[in-house]
């Protein structure tokens, strides 16, 4: 498919209805990852954002992948067994629905639904008809995960905090990172303290947990549930990390996640070399990076 189908749509959800044979209902997700395309079919009508929300670590069962890059592709359906390749029913459901987005890419008019159909080998037709799914409101603060988490991080011990620091004083670990990437749009003094996710190790581990998310290409914090246990994830373009794990802290990381959200909009990850004192103090040697993210609430 053409790149316009990713230019098009971002990672908007594009409701779909296929058929060959019987109706067969999904829905689609396009997201750019580094140098490929990668396209998801899910089963039903619960996207990338919803399964996550659900707590799912990985899609259900019947789920198409396709990975579409200048030299190299892949095609994928997961299965109980795992990733398996795919076989004549879903080739020809992925088939029609990159049909459909093709023809949605195509439109001058830029519809929100359209039908067709498409001849298939062996002289099968198959239809389809789509409908733009309405963007959630948080829709540009989503971090998108998908793959298998790195745990690779740090290849030591680290530890990992959630804290809250007043302006000045971040603005102060900022001046002092090595490396400094910043959010999309200038952040402000949100006149309260600023919310920070530290990770804090030895000076050679910090380091080269600062190289490994440069690398990876951060774009910000998922969360994904499993059995009572809440999984801290950094989503990026090029890798995924997981950062941590919580169990008994579950409901107080949420509230922290939900008043980060609410409150903020914004948050930095921090690497140095020291952890933060109970008492608020912190003066740490090294700061190896800070990663900006989200989008700050107006005031």
């Amino acid at each position: 498919m053409a790149c316009r189908v990713w230019e098009r749509l971002g990672s908007q959800t594009v409701n779909l209805d296929l058929k060959v044979g019987s109706w067969y209902e999904a829905c689609a997700q396009a997201f750019a990852k580094g140098p490929m395309n990668v396209l998801f079919l899910f089963p039903g009508r619960r996207d990338l954002r919803a399964l996550q929300q659900a707590g799912l670590r990985e899609p259900p069962a019947g789920t198409i992948f396709a990975e579409l890059g200048e030299k190299d592709s892949a095609f994928k359906v997961i299965s109980p067994d795992g990733w398996l390749p795919l076989e004549r029913r879903e080739t020809q459901v992925l088939a029609l629905a990159c049909a459909a987005l093709t023809h949605l890419a195509a439109a001058r008019d830029e519809p929100s639904e359209a039908s067709g159909d498409l001849t298939l080998p062996g002289c099968v037709r198959g239809r389809y008809r789509l409908r733009l799914a309405p963007p959630a409101p948080d829709a540009d603060q989503f971090v998108p995960v998908f793959g298998i988490a790195r745990d690779d991080l740090y290849e030591g011990e680290s530890t990992l905090n959630m804290v809250s620091l007043g302006w000045a004083d971040y603005e102060v670990l900022r001046q002092r990172a090595r490396l400094c990437v910043k959010g999309q749009e200038p952040f402000r003094d949100p006149g309260t303290g600023f919310p920070l996710v530290v990770l804090s190790s030895t000076t050679d581990l910090a380091h080269q947990a600062a190289r490994k998310l440069q690398v990876a290409e951060p774009l910000g914090i998922a969360f994904t549930e499993n059995e009572g246990v809440l999984a801290m994830m950094l989503g990026g373009r090029q890798d995924n990390y997981l950062l941590t794990e919580f169990d008994g802290e579950r409901e107080q990381v949420l509230l922290w996640w939900h008043q980060v959200k609410t409150n903020s909009g914004a948050y930095a990850i921090v690497i140095t070399d020291k952890t933060p004192d109970a008492s608020g103090r912190w003066d740490p040697t090294a700061v190896e990076a800070v990663f900006e993210f989200g989008r700050q609430t107006s005031r």
